[in-house]
C-alpha cells in the first residue's frame, strides 16, 4: 500500500469499570475537564463496563463534533530506537516483549512485524503512538512503573503525574518529549496492556484517508485527566449500548469504525470477559477492513469485507468514484438474501442521525466477534438478520 495515500494512525478502545467512575471524580477535581456521567450511566444494565470517547471540538478541521476513541497519527518519535534504550535502562530486556513480538499480525501489513531502516516494528511503534496520543488528548498516561511486572489479570496500568498538564503541553509541542517524560518519571509505556483489536481503512472516496490500528485496553478505574482543549471539548464514559443509542438518537455522532466497534463490544457483559477474549484473540492477528462506499436510493451503504456484494478486487491506491445504485437499501439487502449470500455492511438511511450494522451468515476471520443478534432492546440499533 502506497504510504502517501494513507495516514497511519493508532487508537485505543479504553474500557473502564463503571462502578469506580464516581470515586475517580476526586482524582480529577484539579483538571480542566470534569467527568460527564450521570446516575443512569452509573447504573446501566446494558454492560458491565464503560467505553471512553472524546468529542472533537466544533472548530476541528476534520470531523468536528464527532466522538472518537483516543488516538492519532504515527510520528517519527514513535519509531525511534531510543525507546529500546529506555526500556532496557528501566529493566526491560528483549525477552520482556516476547508475547508482543511473536503475537498476531495485521493482514497485508508486513511492517507490523518487520524492522525497517533502524525503526521499530509496527507492533511496538503503533502501541507507542496510541499511548502518546492518548496522553496528548486526554492526559491519561498508560504507563507502568520501572521494574513492575505485568498484571496477571490483564488490566492496563496507568501512571499519575504530579505535573500532568505541563508534561502534556510539552509532549503536544514535541512528541519526542514523551521519552523525556518516561525518563523523568521512571516509567515505561504499558505496551502489554494494549491488545491488537482491528485495522480500519478510510474508504477511497474520502479526501483524507487513514490507516487506523485499534487496540483494546481495560482500566480498573478512570485516571486523572486533562483534555486538550485545542482538539477536544468533552470526555464521555458510557456503556457500548448507550453509546450506540446516543448516536441513533442524535445526541452524539460516531464515525463508521467507532459505531461498528461499539456494537461489537456490546457482546461482552463485564470487563473480565472482555480482557480474556481480547488478550487471547490478539495472538491470532486481525484483518484489514476497508468499507466500500455506495449511494443507494434512500441512503448511504458501506460494504464490508465478507459481504457478498463486496468487490472481488479493490484498488487501495486510487481515489475511488462513488457508485450510485437505483435500488433502496432494503432492496439491495434482499437481493443478497434471496441468493443465500452473506451480509456484512453498515447503512445510513437518509435523514437518520446514525448508521445501523447489518450482519447475516458472516463469520469474522481470526476468530473475532461480530455485532450481536438483536433483541427487543437492540432491534432499533443493530440488525442481525
Amino acid at each position: 500500500m502506497h504510504s502517501k495515500a494513507w495516514k497511519v494512525s493508532a487508537s485505543v478502545l479504553l474500557a473502564l469499570r463503571p462502578s469506580v467512575l464516581r470515586d475517580s471524580l476526586l482524582k480529577v477535581e484539579n483538571t480542566r475537564a470534569m467527568l460527564r456521567s450521570d446516575q443512569k450511566q452509573q447504573n446501566d444494565q446494558g454492560g458491565g463496563f464503560h467505553i471512553l470517547t472524546l468529542r472533537r471540538g466544533e472548530t476541528d478541521k476534520h470531523l468536528p463534533g464527532i466522538h472518537v476513541f483516543p488516538g492519532g497519527h504515527l510520528d517519527e518519535a514513535d519509531t525511534s530506537p531510543a525507546w529500546i534504550d529506555l526500556f532496557r535502562s528501566l529493566g526491560y530486556e528483549e525477552k520482556s516483549f516476547m508475547s508482543l513480538s511473536t503475537g498476531g499480525s495485521i493482514e497485508h501489513s508486513p511492517e507490523y512485524k518487520e524492522v525497517d531502516g533502524g525503526h521499530l516494528p509496527g507492533w511496538m511503534s503503533l502501541r507507542l503512538c496510541a499511548i502518546r496520543e492518548t496522553f496528548e488528548e486526554s492526559g491519561i498516561l498508560l504507563c507502568r512503573s520501572a521494574g513492575s511486572i505485568e498484571q496477571g489479570i490483564g488490566f492496563t496500568s496507568f501512571f499519575i503525574l504530579n505535573e500532568l498538564e505541563a508534561w502534556q503541553k510539552r509532549v503536544r509541542a514535541d512528541p519526542r518529549q514523551m521519552i523525556a517524560l518516561c525518563e523523568s518519571a521512571e516509567c515505561v509505556p504499558d505496551l502489554w496492556g494494549l491488545h491488537l483489536w482491528s485495522n480500519w481503512l478510510t474508504p477511497t472516496q474520502q479526501r483524507i484517508r487513514h490507516n487506523s490500528v485499534f487496540f483494546l485496553s481495560v482500566l480498573q478505574s478512570l485516571p486523572p485527566y486533562s483534555l486538550d482543549s485545542s482538539e477536544m471539548d468533552e470526555l464521555k464514559c458510557c456503556s457500548p449500548l448507550d453509546l450506540i443509542i446516543g448516536a441513533q438518537s442524535g445526541k452524539l455522532r460516531l464515525a463508521n469504525p467507532q459505531f461498528y466497534e461499539a456494537a461489537r463490544l456490546s457482546n461482552f457483559s463485564n470487563a473480565e470477559s472482555l480482557i480474556s477474549f481480547a488478550s487471547n484473540r490478539a495472538q491470532l492477528g486481525c484483518c484489514r477492513t476497508m468499507p466500500v462506499q455506495e449511494r443507494a436510493k434512500d441512503g448511504m451503504l458501506f460494504l464490508l469485507p465478507g459481504d457478498s456484494a463486496y468487490p472481488k478486487t479493490v484498488d487501495y491506491e486510487t481515489s475511488g468514484q462513488l457508485t450510485k445504485r437505483e435500488e433502496s437499501l432494503e432492496e439491495l439487502r434482499n437481493d443478497v438474501m434471496k441468493s443465500g449470500g452473506t451480509l456484512h455492511r453498515t447503512e445510513v438511511p437518509t435523514g437518520s442521525p446514525s448508521q445501523r450494522v447489518i450482519v447475516h451468515n458472516y463469520v469474522p476471520p481470526y476468530e473475532h466477534i461480530s455485532p450481536p443478534h438483536f433483541n427487543n432492546r437492540r432491534k432499533e440499533i443493530l440488525s442481525t438478520l
